[in-house]
């Protein structure tokens, strides 16, 4: 059973104590220099522990708030599971393992249960667990919402994450859709407050991503495949950024993989290997926003137009936004040109979310301050 200290412990105590490592080593290639470097490599150092230190503390009062859903419950046999699988649904298999539709047996309510299977080694219980700490740290409406994680006795190398809400329907079925298919999809999208849902669907990603941000959560995968949409009953429609697989607890200058992404969005300084930012997040989000706006713009035929504009068959094309990005917004912007004031206004947005620049890319809370004055 993996408690919130052994949660904590693995998950944050190894930041502090790489971060300290890597100012140390900053501290000794400066002992040749003169004593007022010497200095502020101490005051970098230090600030870095205090840092690092206030954001533990931060954690650890978050997931203690949260301890009764961090624990990983291991049930004596598979019959006392209260969560059965709904076989009328199908099964979305990934290489991270397999995500499906439960129902709890005791008041119906569905869930959405993520599977890792043949989990043998130290280091993908890690990363499980990494993931189920993640998650136990959000609470926003935009953002899956942990239930439950478990494991049954005899078979201990298979785990399962239960979230909220279900919601098989994601962006990028929305986006490979045709038009008519995504009118009986969507019928949130068929109707004549199309561009005010779309807007909705804006902000509310802005917002779950701008909630990841503040407590130092960096995504890392942001895609059309990772965005659900799900049609709430009470809110309407809800979009909801999932799978926290990649996901890490950002630290400015830390280490990062830059490849450890999905290639058509990476991000041009992850491409590039020049900067490890949480700006790469807003970058990912602009690419989904593009899409959003085209379909609202043009429907189907817009979003094709979009997407051949980096992925074709020319033997020089790179099939990732980045490195396409003149001809992408070029594109974008012919696709856009007879749009309403609100649809220009995103347009403006997405401009500056996809600077190729990352100093000079908006950031998230900006992105949510423009959205905010459209809706």
């Amino acid at each position: 059973m993996a408690r919130v200290e052994e949660l904590t412990e693995s998950l944050f105590l190894p930041t502090m104590i790489s971060d300290a490592k890597e100012q140390l080593v900053k501290l000794r290639k400066v002992r040749t220099v003169q004593d007022c470097e010497v200095e502020d490599a101490y005051q970098r150092f230090r600030d870095s522990y205090h840092a690092s230190m206030n954001n533990m503390e931060k954690i650890v009062k978050i997931c203690n708030d949260h301890h009764d859903r961090i624990y990983v419950h291991v049930f004596t046999e598979a019959e006392k599971v209260p969560y059965e699988v709904d076989l009328d649904i199908p099964q979305a298999e990934g290489s991270f393992g397999i995500v499906y539709k439960a129902v709890n047996t005791t008041n119906n309510t569905a869930f959405a249960v993520k599977m890792f299977k043949k989990v043998y080694s130290s280091k993908q219980q890690s990363e499980i667990l990494k993931e189920l700490g993640l998650l136990a740290r959000c609470n926003h409406p935009n953002l899956l919402t942990l239930m439950d994680a478990y494991q049954v006795h005899d078979d201990p190398h298979t785990y399962y994450l239960v979230t909220q809400p279900w919601a098989p329907y994601t962006l990028d079925m929305f986006i490979h859709e045709t038009d008519n298919q995504r009118r009986k999809s969507c019928p949130w999208f068929a109707s004549i407050m199309k561009e005010t849902k779309i807007l909705m669907v804006l902000k509310g990603l802005a917002d779950g991503l701008d909630y990841l941000h503040g407590h130092s959560i960096k995504h890392k995968d942001i895609k059309p495949d990772n965005i659900l949409l799900y049609h709430d009953s009470t809110r309407g429609i809800r979009p909801i950024i999932a799978d926290l697989g990649e996901s890490k607890v950002f630290r400015q200058g830390g280490t990062t993989n830059y490849s450890k992404s999905t290639y058509r969005y990476l991000a041009p300084e992850q491409v590039n290997h020049t900067d490890s930012s949480l700006k790469a997040d807003v970058w990912q989000m602009g690419c989904c926003f593009a899409f959003l706006l085209v379909i609202l713009s043009e429907g189907s035929r817009g979003s094709w137009d979009l997407w051949g504009s980096f992925e074709n068959d020319d033997p020089n094309c790179s099939c990732r936004i980045s490195t396409e990005s003149e001809h992408f917004m070029k594109t974008l912007r012919r696709l856009c040109s007879k749009s309403t004031y609100s649809q220009e206004y995103v347009l403006w947005i997405i401009t500056g979310i996809l600077d190729l620049l990352p100093t000079a890319r908006m950031d998230i809370q900006a992105v949510r301050e423009e959205l905010s004055q459209l809706i």
